[in-house]
């Protein structure tokens, strides 16, 4: 109870902090039941209030947005260049040149437009797409006052727009519109295009089931009116209300939160005084010399990591903080497990997030077990030293199970520990739907960058956990090493254990496809590495935290986690080559499904449900197949039935047109058949992977079939006719690809399995289907053929033509003869890895530099900022990498430029090309009479685009009028107008060739225009070639190019820093050599000279240095004979002055005795006799005292003259107080004089025992002598420990205080000296003695004094090492 009360009362406010948040977590549990209680009662007025509310902030958010679009098209009316524009088109229409510009500068966002109108409603300039408009109710004329439109196109995307008259001298000239849209649902959503609503945006701000009803009746649900500026009523917000058990739940839910809160509040209290508790201890000064002391720390720690554990559990059982984020936020993706899930651990990577918080956790106890492992870790002064210094530590308590004991789990723990980490790493990428090293740009992406960082903390949790274990290991080792063992046997059996251990994992077991033999050899290696660097010497406080340090532990750390990263990434690639190479096999291919179920959509919307008349149904069925994503299939065969009602085959379609209805009649019946629902019921579209055709037999040699089925009318409950789409494989297409973009397709569909593989199936040895480009041989070679007949599963590294592939040879039967499937992805080159190391080294510098921020505070708090001390070395370091860094910026800035204008121009011959091709191709076209713009109009567009073989655009007067893409037309994923900036360069600036980005919601690409000009130069026609489906792969080629160019540049960086230490460390020796013969001249050691190894400054610098110290020790032998010859000369007259004082009374006294002598000669009788024996007795007394004096005097002298000959030894130094106190007791005045003030504990220095005692008993006799006798004597003694500072180590602090006289001012500077003394008796030495034992000893001594009051001598005593107090 004492103790708890006096922790409490050292800190108050911690223990406050923790009672506060226990009763603030008690008192929101009483608030939950309460509030629950009162929702549940109150849940009618509740539940109106949350519809008043919600309906106010969107209300609110919806007037906020029509503010601002018209706030942008008043600003646009009144600039002077949209007037004087407008003014200069007046009613012909036409587009001045500077209004285009200046519009076309204005940038604006991708849901956002701005347009200029003419008088006569004509779009004069624009920025931004197209966006519908309300011809209706715009008519001839645009509006005169400022108006709010809510309008909807063809596309279901629905427009909010602003329109401002733009008058002058009152007149109206035209107008400005702003309009955004306000919600658009494309039937293709995946991370490039996703959908936009108010309503989406409304729910998840309000939490509430929010709905807009646009342009029409009000609904029944709770509403309110959206309404224009001039008030008309655009729409209506509708709120679906609550039910009183969701306002409860809500309500329950929300109390739940903040009663987590204050439990995780309660938990990071808790841990937090767990660490002040833990730290406290193990950076007390002198730990290390004390071995309960470090148990104790030890205990402490294993506390803090349960309760650590603990807490990390508790966090995940509470869902925290993945229960307080959002979905929608930029941090839900962090806590979804669609990206990210491992059940390793039991859910402590279960999610992005949740990997880093485990990550950070690791990191901060792995730092408190380097903490606790530091004070067992032995030290040496240098690499070099360190052998001896190991061999030179004796064992304390030799013990052979112990020792053995701690072989045995150093081995086991070393392995375990990288088969642990392997293996959580390989989890972490099998586990994740993420591409860590997908070449989509050169910094990884968000989510990647996460994971890795994660990882990035487990490894270099991992690894200074294992240094700590080392350290620990190794003491353990030294001090139960059995006395009769060789010396280096910990490293014999070590090395042992460790090989018998490797091959225990390795032999008869899979762990070399977890982790390579090499990467293991090579982690231990390093292991042991990290560990002896940290027995080097004791870096200075902080040095680990600076910039330079961890850099280096950032590419340590990038090293050790690479290849384990890698090869769970190789290990994916494999399993995705098999799950290709299967799906292959069986025919399944989504790009197939996904095409097949859209062109059944768009049938069942474009073909009339009678199938009548029969030539608008050929033109429709022809025109879908063509403009539908099938036929960018070119390795399927694509047809279109028309069924009866029964089945029976009334029309057939392929992409050029009819086929003749026998042809194919009966594959459609079959696969008629197959799909048919048993009621005569009409489906809603079904597709399948249909069994080939023919008898059983043969059935494996024919093509794959696609099938999809749907009736017409398509919502009628029976079906009067049937849509039957094929999708048939063709049997040889050995250069075929994929032919699609990714934006186009839903995420999941085809690019995630068949991405970068090239596939092929081959029949008796040849090929027979293939997808993609790689594989250029028809024809099996005969060591696959040979090696497949032996096994059915074949992995080769092949070299093709010049280029590197991983091959996968899946045999598909159990017969030799069976067919062969091959999946082959390109293999990974030299340069991909460097590339992979820089993204990896991205997410290491992330968590570098957290760490240094941490470092910052750490560092100031202690006062190493700003460094009291650079060494020169560091300076060098520095220097080298700075112009390192500099170096790879400025090249990589440079590098950026010119490798993105290397591709633009790339990307502008190829788009030149392009073009050139289609005016080629409409120059053959055109008549004898025609340009290439009406041969172009009178032109199919589709049967130019597949002469071409590219996708055109088409514009006239800047509209879009025909596309072969006429999907993504219909879907709103396609412009209806060309750029503003492509206008201005093709129409007034009269460029023939233009390049413009575009982009399909996020996904970026390039779009070429050529200008199709008449006579007279002006554009009538304008030709546009998109870039669509080569983007990803120019992207891709940009991405690699640009990240093997900063893959080289980090190279160059490590390299440039490895010279640098090379370098600081030529030229950090001989200043070090220096500093050291400094030191050495400073201490009086002359004899060793500093070898030249340069011919530079610096040689002539060492060579000056051994001049002057050739120097400086002739003067000091020349000194030493000087002052030799004083001290003999001072010594004598001192000797002469003490001897004389006794030799004058000694003279006096024989003089008077040989008087007496005489006298009594010449007296004769027993009374003369009398008198000269007490003459003779008196006399003969002061002569044996002066003899005596003279003996002392010789015994000071000697001993102040000689050195004495000591026998260090570990002594305590309470003893020895002890021990001289009770000596000099006797002279004391009394018992009490003396009072002792030491500690329990001993105080173990290194000295001679009796050199010591005789110090103490010196400094006690003049403390007692200078006390008055007319003063009550007082004389306190203590002694006690000083704690480690930052250049010096512990040590021992004694005083001997008294309450005497005090020393004068005057004599204060003469204590110390030899001949000096304030007594009436004695030589002076006594004090000069003390100093001179006390600086031999490596201590200090000094006093401090109060005239009249006292005085208090001091020393201080190094701690004897722990070996020697152990000893």
């Amino acid at each position: 109870m004492k103790r708890l009360l006096r922790t409490l009362r050292a800190h108050p406010w911690q223990w406050g902090l923790g009672v506060g948040l226990l009763v603030a977590v008690g008192a929101t549990a009483l608030v939950r039941l309460y509030a629950v209680r009162a929702v549940d009662s109150t849940a009618e007025a509740r539940q109106q209030r949350v519809v008043d509310a919600t309906l106010g902030t969107a209300v609110e958010q919806f007037e906020q947005i029509r503010g601002r679009l018209h706030g942008q098209a008043q600003t646009l009316a009144r600039d002077s260049v949209v007037r004087a524009g407008v003014a200069a088109a007046g009613d012909s229409g036409a587009r001045p040149a500077r209004l285009s510009r200046y519009m076309a500068a204005r940038p604006s966002g991708a849901l956002t437009t701005v347009e200029v109108y003419s008088a006569n409603a004509r779009v004069l300039a624009w920025s931004g797409q197209r966006l519908p408009v309300h011809r209706a109710r715009l008519t001839e004329r645009i509006p005169s006052i400022p108006r709010t439109t809510i309008v909807r196109n063809v596309q279901g995307r629905w427009v909010l727009a602003a329109w401002v008259p733009v008058a002058r001298a009152g007149e109206i000239k035209g107008a400005v519109r702003v309009a955004q849209v306000v919600r658009y649902r494309p039937p293709v959503q995946n991370r490039y295009v996703q959908a936009v609503s108010l309503e989406d945006r409304w729910s998840r701000r309000t939490g509430e089931v929010v709905r807009v009803r646009w342009n029409a009746s009000p609904p029944a649900a709770p509403h309110r009116p959206l309404r224009a500026v001039d008030g008309t009523v655009l729409g209506h917000v509708s709120v679906v209300p609550p039910s009183p058990t969701r306002l409860v739940e809500r309500t329950a839910a929300f109390y739940t939160d903040l009663l987590v809160g204050g439990a995780v509040g309660l938990l990071g209290w808790g841990l937090w005084m767990g660490g002040h508790w833990y730290l406290r201890l193990v950076r007390r000064p002198g730990l290390r010399r004390h071995g309960g002391a470090r148990r104790a720390a030890a205990a402490r720690f294993v506390t803090v990591l349960g309760g650590a554990v603990g807490v990390r559990y508790a966090l995940l059982g509470l869902d925290v903080p993945g229960r307080w984020v959002a979905s929608g936020t930029g941090l839900a993706p962090l806590f979804d497990p669609t990206y990210f899930a491992s059940p390793l651990g039991g859910g402590l990577l279960r999610s992005i997030g949740d990997v880093l918080l485990t990550g950070a956790w690791a990191g901060g106890l792995s730092v408190g077990l380097l903490l606790l492992a530091q004070q067992y870790r032995p030290r040496a002064d240098s690499l070099s030293n360190l052998p001896a210094t190991l061999r030179a530590w004796a064992p304390r308590v030799p013990h052979t199970g112990r020792f053995v004991g701690t072989l045995v789990g150093l081995a086991g723990m070393s392995l375990g520990g990288v088969v642990v980490l392997a293996l959580v790493v390989r989890r972490a990428v099998l586990d994740s739907t993420l591409d860590f090293f997908s070449r989509t740009g050169l910094l990884p992406e968000p989510l990647v960058l996460g994971v890795l960082c994660g990882l990035f903390l487990l490894v270099a949790a991992a690894g200074l956990s294992g240094i700590a274990g080392v350290w620990i290991a190794v003491h353990r080792l030294l001090r139960y090493r059995p006395r009769t063992w060789p010396r280096g046997i910990a490293l014999v059996l070590g090395t042992g254990l460790l090989g018998m251990g490797v091959a225990g994992l390795y032999l008869g077991t899979e762990m070399q496809t977890l982790v390579p033999p090499a990467y293991m050899g090579a982690a231990l290696v390093a292991l042991a590495a990290g560990a002896a660097y940290g027995l080097v010497g004791t870096p200075p406080p902080g040095e680990v935290l600076t910039l330079r340090g961890l850099l280096g532990g950032v590419f340590a750390m990038t090293l050790l986690l690479y290849p384990l990263l890698y090869a769970g990434m190789d290990a994916k690639r494999q399993e995705h080559m098999v799950e290709a190479a299967r799906s292959f096999e069986q025919g399944q291919d989504p790009r197939v499904l996904y095409a097949v179920r859209q062109g059944l959509r768009t049938a069942a919307v474009a073909l009339p449900a009678d199938l009548r008349p029969p030539a608008q149904v050929d033109s429709v069925a022809a025109r879908l197949l063509r403009r539908s994503l099938l036929s960018s299939l070119a390795a399927y065969e694509v047809r279109l039935s028309l069924l009866a009602r029964d089945g029976t085959v009334w029309r057939q379609y392929a992409p050029g047109g009819r086929l003749p209805t026998a042809a194919g009649a009966r594959s459609a019946r079959r696969a008629f058949e197959a799909l048919r629902p048993d009621d005569a019921r009409a489906p809603g579209g079904i597709i399948e992977q249909l069994p080939r055709d023919g008898p059983a037999a043969p059935a494996l040699r024919e093509p794959l079939q696609y099938a999809g089925l749907i009736g017409l009318p398509p919502e009628a409950d029976s079906a009067a006719a049937w849509v039957l789409l094929q999708a048939t494989s063709h049997s040889l297409l050995p250069a075929s690809g994929y032919g699609m973009a990714r934006a186009l397709l839903p995420d999941g569909s085809y690019a995630d399995l068949y991405a970068d593989l090239s596939l092929a199936k081959f029949r008796d040895g040849t090929l027979v289907r293939s997808v993609g480009r790689d594989f250029g041989r028809t024809r099996l070679r005969p060591a696959e053929r040979r090696a497949l007949a032996a096994e059915a599963r074949l992995w080769r590294q092949e070299e093709v033509r010049g280029r590197q592939y991983l091959t996968h040879y899946r045999r598909l039967g159990s017969a030799p003869e069976a067919d062969v499937a091959a999946v082959r992805i390109p293999a990974i080159r030299a340069f991909d890895h460097l590339y992979y190391l820089l993204r990896l080294t991205v997410a290491g510098l992330c968590v570098g530099l957290l760490v240094y921020l941490l470092g910052l505070v750490v560092r100031a708090r202690r006062g190493g900022l700003p460094a009291s001390r650079v060494r020169f070395r560091n300076k060098v370091l520095d220097a080298f990498l700075v112009v390192g860094i500099v170096s790879m910026v400025a090249v990589g800035v440079v590098g950026v430029r010119v490798v993105t204008g290397q591709n633009d121009r790339a990307m502008e011959r190829r788009m030149h090309e392009h073009l050139a091709r289609v005016e080629e191709a409409l120059a053959l076209e055109a008549r004898a009479d025609e340009t290439l713009w009406q041969a172009a109009e009178r032109m199919d567009v589709d049967t130019l685009a597949a002469r071409v073989g590219l996708d055109l655009h088409l514009y006239r007067d800047a509209q879009l009028v025909r596309t072969s893409q006429p999907r993504l037309l219909r879907i709103g994923l396609l412009h209806e107008r060309l750029p503003g900036a492509v206008y201005q360069e093709l129409y007034h600036e009269a460029y023939r060739f233009v390049t413009a980005d575009a982009a399909i919601g996020q996904f970026q690409y390039r779009v070429g225009y050529q200008a199709l000009v008449d006579a007279t130069g002006r554009p009538r026609l304008v030709v546009g070639v998109p870039t669509l489906a080569q983007q990803e792969q120019l992207q891709e080629e940009k991405s690699r190019t640009l990240a093997y160019l900063f893959g080289a540049l980090l190279l160059l960086v490590v390299v440039v820093m490895l010279t640098g230490v090379v370098l600081a460390n030529a030229l950090a020796q001989p200043v070090a050599q220096l500093r050291k013969g400094l030191e050495a001249v400073g201490k009086g050691r002359f004899t060793r000279s500093l070898s030249v190894d340069t011919r530079d400054e610096i040689g002539d610098l060492v060579q000056t240095f051994n001049e002057m110290r050739d120097q400086l020790a002739e003067s000091r032998r020349k000194l030493a004979r000087q002052e030799r010859e004083l001290a003999w000369r001072e010594m004598a007259r001192q000797v002469a002055h003490e001897i004389k004082n006794p030799l004058t009374p000694m003279k006096l006294s024989i003089q008077h005795l040989r008087r007496a002598f005489k006298q009594a000669r010449q007296r004769s009788g027993a009374a003369a006799a009398s008198d000269f024996a007490e003459v003779f007795d008196r006399i003969t007394s002061t002569l044996i005292e002066q003899v005596e004096a003279l003996v002392r005097i010789a015994d000071e002298f000697s001993t102040f003259a000689r050195l004495p000959t000591r026998v260090p030894e570990p002594v305590d130094l309470t003893a020895v107080i002890e021990e001289a106190a009770a000596l000099m007791e006797e002279e004391a005045a009394n018992h009490d004089a003396l009072e002792l003030e030491l500690p329990d504990a001993p105080l173990v220095v290194e000295a001679d025992r009796e050199e010591l005692r005789r110090l103490y008993i010196n400094l006690l006799k003049n403390a007692l002598q200078a006390i008055p006798d007319a003063r009550e004597g007082h004389v306190r003694v203590t002694a006690r420990l000083v704690p480690e500072h930052a250049r010096e180590g512990p040590s021992v602090y004694s005083e001997v205080m008294d309450n005497g006289t005090g020393i004068p001012e005057e004599v204060r500077d003469k204590v110390f000296e030899p001949n000096f003394s304030t007594k009436t008796s004695g030589t002076g030495l006594g004090l000069a003695i003390a100093q001179k034992s006390i600086d031999e000893l490596g201590g200090e001594i000094g006093y401090e004094t109060t005239e009249g009051e006292g005085t208090t001598f001091w020393l201080r005593l190094p701690l004897a090492a722990e070996e020697e107090r152990e000893a």
